[in-house]
């Protein structure tokens, strides 16, 4: 992933560069169906295969990030779940930086 640095205490992102990788927004739902035991229901199976196939097949492609809000999201609920959910985050994503707050 391309490094940000600190310009007078703020943080940067780099400049472009045609040899980055495309950026993909991590939602919530993405991380969830990765984590969760496979679904009895025909239709959550199937998003959750197709997830797992791209992130298997895809990923390494792709800048993957993910939102104050996602990160939040995920840590609610079932303690066991949501300790997945980040670190699932964790070890794939870089936090988005947001800079209209």
């Amino acid at each position: 992933m391309p490094s940000c640095r600190m310009l007078n205490g703020i943080q940067t992102l780099p400049a472009y560069n045609a040899t980055m990788k495309p950026r993909v927004y991590v939602e919530t739902s993405v991380i969830s169906y990765l984590t969760a035991r496979p679904s009895r229901d025909l239709i959550m199976a199937a998003h959750q295969e197709v997830t797992r196939e791209w992130w298997q097949n895809q990923r390494s492609a792709f800048d993957l990030f993910y939102s104050e809000a996602v990160r939040n999201e995920a840590a609610m609920g079932d303690s066991q779940a949501a300790a997945q959910h980040l670190a699932k985050i964790a070890r794939c994503c870089a936090p988005h930086l947001s800079y209209w707050r």
